[in-house]
């Protein structure tokens, strides 16, 4: 009689302590569930509200619209292109300074290389993007280049164009690309590399059957980040590429500031998260049987 009534307490304690932990994280966890929903979840909930509010009622006219006009399509074609020309233009430069980053054998140099990445973090982004307008312009740093090579019969038109939408993508987003990767590489055991080396494995063979699979998971983080970044960019497609190569940033501030048609605005922002979170889903699901194949 007295073991069961002290098993009954001990339980008993058991129930209050776990009744007590549930109490301490559901307290610790309120306050970032409530910036949460304030930040991310009300305003999705407003956006996706807005979206197929119309003047009838609720109603798909909007994303009828926007999905039956080759307008609108070409837009979101050219977002989406842009995004993943400037992805791939991103990864290699990226990959080398992380690289450089982690695996230089010069700490000075390493410190350095740092440095250079995480500038583009501490300048103002307008900033960046005027200092390649005075580059790309018909008048700028290349046409003077060229002048002073003897081509000045030479012009470079790469302002308000694809290229240079590409070339402030990778300036803007090379950081983000960076650093995914470099913390990748930074989990590899050199002990795997010395290994190889002793088996006959060269430079160039280690890194494509060490290096370059282990690090696969920052490159992929970097490159979907990357991605993301390069849709949702706003102010160097417009100040870069011109209002003739429109993307689906401008568009949605088009339709809300200077045309206040609200509702397309929002059924576009849907569009848009909606394509980017199966493009995004794919890349993954594309990453996860390349590792699988390329591990066996």
């Amino acid at each position: 009689m007295t073991q069961a009534l002290s098993l009954s307490r001990r339980s008993h304690a058991a129930r209050t302590s776990e009744r007590e932990d549930l109490i301490v994280n559901v307290v610790m966890i309120a306050p970032a569930l409530l910036l949460i929903t304030i930040v991310f979840l009300l305003p999705l909930t407003l956006v996706l509200i807005n979206s197929v509010l119309t003047r009838d009622g609720l109603s798909l006219f909007y994303f009828n619209k926007f999905l039956t006009d080759p307008y609108y399509l070409a837009v979101l074609w050219r977002t989406f292109r842009l995004g993943f020309i400037g992805m791939v233009a991103t990864l290699v430069p990226g990959y080398i300074l992380a690289y450089n980053m982690v695996f230089h054998p010069s700490r000075r140099f390493r410190l350095l290389i740092v440095a250079v990445t995480m500038v583009p973090l501490v300048i103002n982004l307008l900033v960046r993007v005027f200092g390649w307008i005075a580059i790309l312009s018909s008048q700028g740093t290349i046409h003077e280049l060229l002048s002073f090579t003897g081509l000045e019969d030479v012009r470079v038109r790469l302002l308000y164009s694809e290229s240079a939408i590409v070339i402030g993508s990778v300036h803007s987003h090379l950081t983000f690309m960076a650093l995914p990767i470099a913390a990748a590489l930074s989990k590899i055991d050199l002990s795997l590399l010395r290994a190889a080396q002793n088996l006959g494995a060269g430079p160039w063979r280690s890194f494509f059957r060490v290096i370059l699979p282990l690090s696969l998971p920052g490159i992929v983080a970097g490159s979907l980040l990357c991605f993301a970044l390069n849709i949702s960019d706003f102010v160097s497609p417009i100040l870069l590429g011109g209002e003739r190569l429109r993307m689906m940033t401008y568009l949605i501030y088009e339709q809300q500031l200077f045309l206040a048609n609200d509702s397309f605005a929002a059924a576009q922002t849907v569009i848009l998260m909606t394509a980017s979170s199966l493009a995004i889903f794919g890349g993954l699901r594309l990453a996860a049987l390349f590792a699988r194949r390329f591990g066996s």
